[in-house]
């Protein structure tokens, strides 16, 4: 192997060590969370979530299984959008997207 190369197994070791940080994450956040807030570190645990959630969902590493879990803090910390709101959103801009094209019909034919 090369000095600059990664090992065959690289991929493997960090999905488990992302895997494993989510849990200890997902701990602090079960276990310990009163006393997180009360050393005013919540922001900075909210802060690991959002990378460690960014990182989940660029490269997908963590089975889904495993982050249901937290979904409910994910959408609450607006780091992706909940299945419904999203539909709620795209059904808002249908809706908006018909009142334009009515709208603009309308001013071309008065003019």
């Amino acid at each position: 192997m090369k000095p600059n190369e990664f090992p065959s197994s690289f991929e493997s070791i960090v999905r488990k060590i992302v895997r494993l940080l989510f849990h200890v994450v997902a701990h602090l956040y079960a276990a310990h969370f009163k006393e997180v807030v009360m050393l005013g570190l919540h922001a900075h645990l909210n802060l690991t979530f959002a990378h460690l959630t960014a990182l989940h969902h660029r490269f997908t590493l963590i089975e889904p299984k495993e982050t249901e879990i937290l979904r409910d803090l994910e959408v609450a910390l607006r780091l992706t959008e909940d299945s419904q709101e999203s539909v709620n959103n795209n059904e808002k801009a249908e809706e908006s997207s018909e009142m334009d094209s009515k709208s603009n019909i309308t001013e071309t034919t008065c003019k």
